[in-house]
């Protein structure tokens, strides 16, 4: 079966970017997401998690509204490095990773989004398959921007940090 993957990265203290964040606001800030993602978007009404804290961990999300009332999935926190969540049902994949920067500053820090979608029953080819990437490359961007400015928020909240 044949996947769409798109990724996209964004410096996460730019010359206006206030509060800035630190490693550690970052991390906090994807712990946040995959314990409580209804904090990041309004699709979600609640996450019911495990009660014991682990770094890999089945969540099933409510929805507030659309195809679906919830949906199981598999959940990977790689300390300071990355989120990774799988539907198990399709097999989608979204990855948020922290990096850093060349200079090594401590402020030269990025934020990727990527998302991994297989085709399923849509023929890469075809116009469903464009209309496919589309929205999952407009999907990923729009998840990245917002989700670093949810944090930025948190932070400037005295919630992260």
């Amino acid at each position: 079966m044949s996947t769409f993957n798109v990724a996209w990265i964004v410096a996460v203290n730019g010359a206006n970017s206030h509060p800035k964040l630190s490693i550690n606001d970052l991390w906090q800030g994807c712990v946040l997401l995959a314990r409580s993602p209804q904090l990041f978007t309004s699709a979600m009404s609640a996450c019911d998690i495990p009660s014991i804290p682990s770094n890999n961990f089945t969540r099933t999300v409510h929805f507030r509204q659309g195809p679906v009332d919830r949906m199981e999935q598999e959940i990977t926190l790689v300390d300071r490095h990355k989120f990774e969540c799988t539907v198990p049902d399709t097999g989608n994949r979204v990855t948020t990773m922290i990096c850093h920067g060349v200079s090594e500053s401590p402020e030269d820090l990025y934020l990727s989004f990527e998302y991994n979608i297989p085709y399923g029953k849509v023929s890469p080819e075809g116009e469903e398959g464009a209309k496919l990437r589309a929205m999952y490359r407009l999907k990923a961007k729009e998840n990245l921007v917002t989700g670093l400015a949810t944090m930025r928020d948190l932070k400037s909240r005295g919630k992260l940090g």
